[in-house]
């Protein structure tokens, strides 16, 4: 149980961790396009900027990798404590079973199944712990979809008119543009 409630929060820290790196991840992906495409080249080679770009990569890099070290190194010790439990866990049963054969409760084959069957537990909890790390990315990207779904539908919905225009069945001189605004977020001036 242990190891499986820890596999769980590790994958959240997983998603937590990409979640919080999506914006340096994109802005990593941009300026290695700029560095490496040959769209851009002109216009970096021209203005010098290729030493100055490589560094900003470079820090961003820098950021990004700190985090998940520092990732690594938490899951790694929780880890550490999930394998202590279930080792305890093992070992108090093995020595549990041979304390029950000493005394001549349990056969010798009785030990040699808590031996057999500590090996496959370990195998299925290990198992087990992956496939619930699976769910809990299933379960987050399909709650980002469902989200996305429902605000572009949201967004259809506040800019679809009340009485749409009729399309023409020609057009004879052009199309024009007449009090057409829009306003930048977090602004009320058009």
């Amino acid at each position: 149980i242990p190891t499986a409630v820890l596999a769980a929060r590790l994958e959240r820290g997983v998603i937590a961790l990409q979640q919080t790196q999506a914006a340096g991840n994109r802005r990593m992906r941009h300026l290695l396009e700029l560095t490496t495409e040959e769209p851009a080249a002109k216009e970096v080679r021209l203005s010098a900027l290729g030493p100055t770009l490589l560094h900003r990569r470079h820090e961003a890099f820098s950021v990004l990798e700190q985090q998940q070290v520092a990732l690594a190194f938490r899951q790694l010790r929780w880890n550490v404590v999930g394998v202590a439990c279930f080792a305890t866990g093992y070992a108090l049963a093995v020595l549990w079973a041979i304390h029950l054969q000493q005394a001549g409760v349990i056969s010798v084959g009785s030990v040699v199944l808590v031996l057999s069957l500590g090996a496959q537990i370990d195998g299925q909890v290990a198992e087990a712990a992956t496939n619930l790390a699976w769910f809990v990315h299933t379960h987050r990207a399909v709650r980002r979809l469902q989200w996305f779904e429902d605000y572009a539908d949201a967004s259809a919905a506040a800019l679809r008119p009340e009485v749409p225009a009729a399309a023409p069945t020609a057009i004879r001189s052009g199309i024009r543009f007449e009090q057409v605004e829009f306003t930048y977020p977090g602004t009320d001036q058009p």
